[in-house]
């Protein structure tokens, strides 16, 4: 069965989840520094922030 819009035109069906052409994809690119380090410079900056705060609050 084939849709039709309200004036009986066909309307195209879309995918639900259309592929990506090369131009719209993105890449992923790899990290020099482990995920153990990011988690290390976000415990060092979260207790610094919290130090910040106490003391000038």
């Amino acid at each position: 069965m084939e849709m039709a819009d309200v004036d009986g035109s066909p309307v195209e069906e879309t995918p639900i989840n259309p592929t990506p052409d090369d131009s719209t994809a993105t890449e992923i690119i790899g990290s020099p520094l482990s995920q153990s380090t990011y988690l290390a410079i976000w415990a060092i900056s979260l207790v610094a922030s919290f130090g910040i705060f106490f003391v000038y609050f």
